[in-house]
């Protein structure tokens, strides 16, 4: 006998499941919208509310059981875009990736399979329980016959094929959702999930991760970032062989008692890594969560897991960098004109440099403060990235067509850091500008 909550493996099973839980919800939203007819605005509101808090529970039923990225990539278009009510937001905040671990002997099979040989033989000390896992793939500890201390990142068997389904599915069931603001912004969620499935499928080819890992250890400027280097004879498709770096992670290392100094000192170096990057190789680390950032000795900054890195077009950054300028001059038709480059306007809106203008006054004041003060002091701000959640954020949202591919990933690097500073409280310097010569270079 099937256990009901049992998440169901084949394709036609996911999307049965899916479209039962569309066919509900749309049953609740018809009884809702026929309910009530004549009640007043403040009912009305308490009563949507009572309705979007019950659906979203549905909808989240439905994500959890079916795990896999489609739930990963539910809770990125629900924080990054504010699509979705914020009763569904509350919901999929709670989610938490899990996935069983891998079957010991599955573990042995696979090194064995990949390299012709076994753990014990390839490394002196290989922990065959996970230390880490994630929706790819789960990391173990193991040390090489050199003596070097290394992680091994095993990719779960078939996820490949988990990915393309699961993100079939789950557009199809976002976009047959009877919610208003997900129709009018059907194009955007499209263009926004097929970046993530983009990202997603590039996360499964390790052999890819390995050469960006050593990519970025080599384009490195910063003496005191840390990036792992890989250890190619070790790497495959499915396995990746890597340096295992000392740190801790962002709650711990705050439970030190960390002086400003040195959360400034941390939130610099990270902000300069990033930047760096983007505007002289067009190349970003998408998801700097506090789960990738290792605060090591010596005040040395670790950055791990370059599985989702987005290689930008290449006049995307200097775009970035002008239109938060243009933003500071409150020169509109420059922003106007690199919006409509990016497909962000509807055709009604693409000429109508006025109306844009009146709905973005809130989100530029928000988006150019960090960039106007010559450092800027999150712990003097400690509201600042909750206004990106108000209804003042959510006029400029409103006005948004579509977005470019690049920005996805951007949005969610630069929100993932903005977030890691408000935790630490930090003061530093944010801006695009002489990128060329920040850092310590090597000799």
């Amino acid at each position: 006998m099937t256990n009901k909550n049992e998440c169901p493996t084949s394709k036609s099973s996911r999307f049965s499941k899916a479209s039962q839980t569309v066919l509900k919800v749309a049953g609740k939203q018809a009884i809702h919208s026929i309910k009530h007819p004549f009640i007043s605005n403040k009912t009305k509101q308490e009563k949507q509310h009572e309705h979007y808090k019950t659906v979203s529970k549905d909808i989240f039923k439905l994500l959890s059981v079916l795990k896999g990225v489609s739930l990963k990539a539910a809770q990125l278009l629900s924080m990054e875009l504010e699509l979705l009510p914020k009763e569904f937001q509350e919901e999929l905040k709670k989610a938490c990736y899990q996935v069983p671990p891998l079957n010991r002997a599955v573990v042995r099979k696979g090194i064995q399979a990949e390299f012709k040989k076994t753990p014990e033989t390839i490394f002196s000390s290989f922990e065959l329980t996970a230390f880490a896992a994630a929706s790819i793939g789960q990391v173990h500890k193991a040390t090489l016959n050199t003596k070097e201390r290394v992680v091994v990142k095993i990719q779960y068997p078939g996820i490949e094929k988990t990915i393309h389904s699961d993100m079939k599915m789950l557009t199809f069931f976002l976009l047959k959702l009877p919610i208003p603001k997900i129709k009018e912004k059907k194009t955007l969620i499209k263009t926004y999930l097929d970046e993530c499935q983009s990202r997603f499928i590039e996360e499964t080819d390790y052999l890819k991760e390995a050469n960006r890992l050593t990519f970025f250890h080599k384009k490195n400027p910063f003496k005191q970032i840390r990036t792992p280097k890989p250890i190619v004879d070790l790497c495959s498709k499915s396995i990746l062989t890597m340096e295992y770096l000392e740190g801790k992670h962002l709650d711990e290392w705050l439970t030190t008692n960390p002086t400003q100094e040195e959360k400034n000192h941390y939130a610099q170096q990270l902000w300069n890594f990033f930047s760096f990057f983007l505007m002289n190789h067009n190349i970003l680390h998408a998801d700097p969560n506090p789960g990738n950032i290792l605060f090591m000795e010596n005040r040395n900054l670790g950055i791990i897991d370059f599985g989702c890195v987005k290689e930008v077009d290449p006049d995307f950054p200097s775009q970035i960098a002008n239109v938060i300028k243009y933003h500071i001059k409150r020169e509109i038709e420059p922003v106007m004109d690199i919006y409509n480059k990016w497909g962000l306007l509807s055709s009604e809106l693409q000429e109508n440099s006025q109306q844009v203008e009146e709905h973005l006054q809130f989100f530029r004041e928000w988006l150019t403060l960090p960039f106007k003060e010559k450092e800027f002091d999150f712990g003097k701000h400690p509201d600042y990235l909750q206004q990106r959640f108000s209804e003042n954020f959510k006029v400029a949202m409103n006005i948004m067509h579509n977005t470019t591919h690049n920005f996805v990933m951007f949005d969610r690097a630069y929100m993932g850091l903005l977030t890691i500073f408000h935790r630490l409280e930090a003061n530093l310097s944010i801006s695009f500008d002489d990128n060329k010569s920040i850092g310590d270079k090597h000799e």
